[in-house]
């Protein structure tokens, strides 16, 4: 027979534009793009249900794919689970896939892998299509200055200078596996940036730094020092949040698009 497509537990994939949140997680003051999940939980299930997480986005962070786990009072068809959200999820917050895993898999510390990519229009004008998902700069950027000093990252360094809190207890030795500059489309530009794990803020001051070095208000070099540990008034201004995309989170389970509904059932 057939592997059921009835679970109580799943890892979900889930993509949302930030702009109108206060973040992932919880608030005392603003609507978290968890809460809109729980919500929908507790209309389908009866009761609350809570979503973990594997990644706490800011206020006006947008996401492709976030994960997170639920694990329902009652089992639950996955395409059935898959529609509810959709249907009743306000249209800025989607469930792109879901696919079941174990009761005690935890998605924030499994992730071998998480990808971000700061958004940047570079120009004397902005699309108001891109004001909610775009940085915009007009000054001209030294793109080979920024290349370089992005290419520092690379490896496992002290990114103490790149942490938001000052004695956050975060462990600020970090390790980059993808740090580059694209252009995907005239005067846009993209940073992306992969490793196992970040700092509150660090992929948006990493970003803010190396767009001081791309306008000529600090050199490479500077950035070469600021990876021996150093202070955060040392490193640059933190980008706005509206730039910032979480491009995905990986597992060592799944190939790298994931697992969805469509695809045969994988445990975790």
């Amino acid at each position: 027979m057939p592997e059921s497509t009835h679970h109580h537990h799943w890892l979900l994939t889930v993509a949302y534009l930030g702009t109108n949140y206060c973040g992932w997680q919880h608030q005392k003051n603003g609507n978290a793009v968890a809460q809109e999940l729980e919500k929908i939980l507790r209309r389908i299930q009866g009761r609350r249900v809570v979503v973990h997480g594997a990644s706490r986005t800011d206020a006006g962070v947008h996401a492709e794919g976030q994960r997170a786990r639920i694990s329902l009072p009652k089992a639950m068809d996955g395409k059935k689970l898959l529609r509810a959200f959709n249907t009743l999820l306000p249209p800025d917050i989607q469930v792109l896939a879901l696919a079941p895993c174990a009761p005690d898999f935890h998605p924030r510390i499994r992730a071998r892998l998480k990808t971000y990519r700061y958004q940047l229009v570079n120009g004397p004008v902005l699309s108001p299509f891109l004001t909610t998902t775009h940085h915009w700069l007009r000054r001209p950027l030294n793109r080979a200055a920024m290349d370089e000093a992005a290419a520092l990252f690379l490896g496992r360094h002290d990114f103490s200078a790149f942490r938001a809190a000052a004695g956050s207890a975060q462990p600020p030795r970090r390790s980059i596996t993808l740090s580059e500059w694209a252009t995907p489309a005239p005067a846009i530009l993209h940073y992306r940036v992969a490793g196992p794990g970040f700092m509150h803020q660090q992929v948006r001051i990493m970003a803010g730094t190396l767009l001081e070095v791309g306008m000529g208000r600090r050199t490479v070099a500077s950035v070469a020092a600021l990876l021996q540990g150093g202070p955060r008034e040392a490193a640059g201004a933190t980008a706005p949040p509206q730039g910032l995309i979480l491009e995905s989170i990986e597992y060592a389970h799944e190939s790298p698009a994931g697992s969805g509904i469509n695809s045969p059932p994988r445990a975790v």
